[in-house]
């Protein structure tokens, strides 16, 4: 929703057209990194995730 509300917000509520909607691609994809980011730090995924190949693993043998 981010990229279709600060793309429009951008190009036809501030008037900067085309512009606008490539800036707010821009915005969209650094906010979607910003929240990969994050949970790739602030989280344990890593435990998370060889538990989860550990479980898959004993479910093919």
């Amino acid at each position: 929703m981010f990229l279709l509300g600060g793309s429009y917000l951008l190009a036809i509520t501030l008037g900067f057209g085309l512009p606008g909607v490539f800036v707010g691609i821009v915005l969209s994809y650094a906010a979607r990194a910003a929240i990969v980011a994050t949970q790739i730090t602030g989280d344990d995924w890593t435990a998370l995730a060889a538990r989860m190949i550990a479980e898959r693993d004993e479910e093919e043998t």
